[in-house]
């Protein structure tokens, strides 16, 4: 238990990358003239379109493998993201970093909040699950 604070508050800290997504894109207009307003804000659009298509199938990763393997799992895909225009600083080397810092967030924001809630997430179209825990009132 003393150490799960310590995992909790880093996913917090890893979570934050996602706000360097608006930062990184106005250094990513000055150093690639050529691209418009339109098009680098749809750098950021992109990002964030994997929580839409991510977050399900993020869900059934996590029931499969664990939450804590997930959680592991997007702090490796995070750090790869920033590491990567480290590597090779070009556009598309840009794009895959901001996919991939989506995608890692994705995963993080989906499995961390299962496991600071302490819940085993269920399937997403068992609504009979979600209603079973509320207490019915007789009348």
């Amino acid at each position: 238990m003393k150490y799960s604070i310590y995992s909790v508050m880093f996913g917090f800290f890893i979570m934050g990358f996602v706000d360097i997504i608006g930062i990184a894109t106005s250094y990513v207009k000055n150093d690639f003239s050529e691209l418009t307003d339109s098009r680098v804000n749809l750098i950021s659009f992109f990002c964030f379109l994997w929580f839409l298509i991510l977050s399900v199938p993020t869900g059934l990763l996590m029931n499969k493998i664990g939450r804590k393997k997930t959680v592991l799992l997007s702090f490796l895909i995070t750090t790869l993201a920033m590491c990567f225009p480290l590597i090779n600083y070009s556009f598309i080397s840009i794009i895959i970093a901001f996919a991939l810092i989506g995608i890692g967030n994705t995963i993080l924001q989906a499995s961390k909040v299962a496991i600071s809630l302490g819940f085993r997430p269920i399937f997403p179209f068992q609504l009979s699950n979600l209603f079973s825990e509320i207490p019915m009132q007789k009348d």
